[in-house]
Formats: structure tokens, C-alpha cells, sequence
């Protein structure tokens, strides 16, 4: 059966290929018929002769849209030109021009069927006519063969190409997914790090704003730390979305970054331990600014959910970057202060942010009361 191919995935044929293919076989045509010489006991050439020469040109011109109408009309035009018993010439050459765009808009097997049928279908008519079997028979059945397996060529590179495209497609599509993920998880982790730490804190100043103006001042204070530096943080990622040129372009943070993120979440009312053993830079970057986030989320879990003052970080790298990172607390778990759990979110994106940079976790409550966020990298082979 007969299939639109898509035109758009070549740079041709275009109007001019499709209107100077049916010009320069009308021309061969009709100039090539009118200085043939019949042979004896051929019909010479007169005006019905040409004007089948000059119908099976013209309607070359559809047979992009109409591919197996125009086949059907050119083949049939070239039995009436042999039962007329007018001498070989021209008009022939659109035969193959036809079978060509038949089989490059149909399906392999229907090509070679079509191929076969031609062949037979206008030896068999010459042979009934002519009463002989020539060199031309096989030279028909050679040129069908032929053209058929240009058009299945082509339709290889033209299927080839859309598979191209599509994976291309594909490709930017799974990268654009990747990009939206990553975008949400950073939004996450830095926007309820620091909305956590405000709620805790406007807690504060509006519990002991009567009785210890000091103490409102410290909390008043860390919710305008806390919520310029979201804002910060969510300018510079707007940014980058827009792809502003003047944008500022500050790295996503990483273990370098610890002591800074540790500080902000103190200043929640979080009292947190922290123990280095190794030098982060030995991690890989992507590793390191995984950890980091995967601190960032626990810690802003254990100010939001865990209902304690304190926690403890741990981060172990050795030579060969092989990292942990461990965040416990001794709270009651994942419910938070007003009885309500948590969306889960948080933790979903730390196994993700493990999963896609090769790490393993293990989070869970503890055995003794608590939660424990762990997660360790593999270092590299040597």
C-alpha cells in the first residue's frame, strides 16, 4: 500500500525538481518521438503518438501526491503506445520515473510487486504485439529492478533521518525533564531550608517579643538573614532561566559551603554538631554539591519535623573521594511541631540526588528514637 513520506525531512524534491522532471521528459519526449523512423510494418508516429508522450509527462507532475494513480495512467499511456505498434522511443523514460516515486511513497514489499507488474504487464503486451522476445524485455525488467532499490535507498536515508530527528527530540526533551527536576529539587532544598528557619524563628520573636525584646531582636534578625539569602538564591536561579546575560551566576554550593549552611541553621535555634574527617575537596564536584543538599534537606527536616534542638553532621572523605554523610537527630521523627507530617518531598529528592551521582542511602528512624539520614559514594578505582 502507498504511504505519505514526509517531505519536510529532506532538503528535496522541491517544485523545481517537481515540475523540471515532467519538463525535461516531455522535452526527450516529444522531441525524441518526433525523429523516430518506423521500422517496417510499424506505425509511423503522428499526433496520438505524441500526445500519449505528452500525457504521460504531464502527469509526472502529481506523482508525489497521487504516486500510484500516476503510475497506473503512465503505464497504461505506454500500452496504448506499443498496441498502436509505434516504433520503441521516449516515453518509456517516464516509466521509471513513476515506478521510482511509487516505490519511494510505498512499502518494499508493494514496490516490488508494482516493479513486477510493470515488467510483465508491458512485455507481455510487446510480445503479443511485436510477436518476438528481445534484449528489450530483459533491459524493462533491469531498469524496474533498479529503480526500485534507488527508491528503497532513498527511503532508508529519509526513514533514517526522521529517526534521527526523533531521538534528537527525544533527547532534548529528557534533558529538559532532567533540568525541571534538578531546578525543583534545588527550590526545594534552598526554599524550605530558609522558610523553615523563619517559621522557627517568628515563633520565637512573636513568643518572647514582650518579655525579652533582646531575644526578638536575635530571631527578628536571623528571619532577615535567612529570607535574603532564599531571595538571593532564587533571583540568581530566575536568572539562568532567563538566560540573562547580566544574571549573577553564582555556583551551586557545595561541601566548601558547609559552614555557612551550618550557621544559617543555628540560627533557626538548631544546635548542630559537625565533624570533618578528610578534605572535601577530594570529592568529585558533582558528589560534593549532592552531599551538601542532602545536608541542607536533613537539617531543614530536623528544624521542621523532628521536634529537637539538636543534631549531629558527620562527612567522611578519603583520598580516593569516597564520601559519607550522616545527619541524626534524637527527636520524635518525621511528625512536625503541629501534629502534621511532612509531604515527603524532601527526602524523595536526597535518594534521587543519590541515585543519579552513584551513592547509596540508608534513612530511616533509629533503633534509640531519632531519624537518620545517611548516605555514602563510592570513591574512585585506582
Amino acid at each position: 500500500m502507498a504511504r505519505t513520506v514526509d517531505a519536510s525531512v529532506t532538503a528535496w524534491p522541491t517544485w523545481l525538481t517537481l515540475v523540471g522532471v515532467p519538463a525535461a521528459v516531455l522535452g526527450i519526449g516529444v522531441l525524441g518521438t518526433l525523429h523516430i523512423g518506423a521500422e517496417d510494418g510499424q506505425r509511423d508516429v503522428d499526433a496520438l503518438a505524441v500526445a500519449l508522450v505528452v500525457v504521460c509527462s504531464a502527469v509526472l507532475i502529481g506523482r508525489r501526491r497521487w504516486p500510484l494513480a500516476t503510475l497506473v495512467v503512465v503505464v497504461a499511456c505506454a500500452v496504448t503506445y506499443i498496441l498502436f505498434d509505434y516504433p520503441g522511443g521516449p516515453i518509456f523514460l517516464a516509466i521509471p520515473v513513476a515506478l521510482y516515486s511509487f516505490a519511494l511513497a510505498s512499502e518494499r514489499k508493494a514496490s516490488f510487486v508494482a516493479a513486477g507488474v510493470v515488467t510483465v504487464v508491458l512485455d507481455g503486451v510487446r510480445i503479443v504485439v511485436q510477436r518476438d522476445v528481445g534484449p528489450e524485455d530483459l533491459l524493462l525488467a533491469g531498469w524496474a529492478a533498479a529503480t526500485v532499490l534507488a527508491a528503497d535507498a532513498m527511503r532508508g536515508r529519509r526513514e533514517r533521518a526522521v529517526f534521527l530527528e526523533e531521538r534528537r527530540d527525544e533527547e532534548t526533551r529528557r534533558r529538559m525533564a532532567e533540568d525541571r527536576l534538578r531546578i525543583a529539587r534545588d527550590l526545594h532544598d534552598s526554599v524550605a531550608h530558609s522558610m523553615a528557619t523563619i517559621n522557627v524563628q517568628s515563633g520565637v520573636a512573636a513568643h518572647v517579643l514582650d518579655r525579652n525584646p533582646a531575644q526578638a531582636t536575635v530571631a527578628l534578625e536571623a528571619i532577615r538573614i535567612a529570607s535574603r539569602d532564599v531571595l538571593d538564591e532564587l533571583a540568581a536561579m530566575l536568572g539562568v532561566l532567563r538566560d540573562e546575560p547580566t544574571a549573577d551566576r553564582a555556583p551551586t554550593p557545595d561541601l566548601r559551603e558547609l559552614d555557612g549552611l551550618i550557621a544559617s541553621s543555628r540560627r533557626a535555634g538548631l544546635t548542630v554538631s559537625v565533624t570533618v574527617d578528610g578534605d572535601v575537596d577530594d570529592a568529585s564536584p558533582a558528589v560534593s554539591m549532592a552531599a551538601y543538599r542532602v545536608v541542607q534537606e536533613a537539617l531543614t527536616n530536623v528544624i521542621r519535623h523532628a521536634g529537637t534542638s539538636s543534631a549531629t553532621v558527620s562527612v567522611a572523605v578519603d583520598g580516593r573521594g569516597q564520601l559519607a554523610v550522616e545527619v541524626l537527630d534524637d527527636g520524635r521523627g518525621s511528625v512536625t511541631g503541629d501534629g502534621t507530617a511532612g509531604t515527603g518531598m524532601g527526602l524523595r529528592g536526597v535518594r534521587e540526588r543519590a541515585a543519579i551521582t552513584g551513592g547509596a542511602c540508608d534513612i530511616g528512624p533509629r533503633p534509640a528514637g531519632g531519624f537518620r539520614v545517611a548516605v555514602r559514594w563510592p570513591g574512585r578505582e585506582t
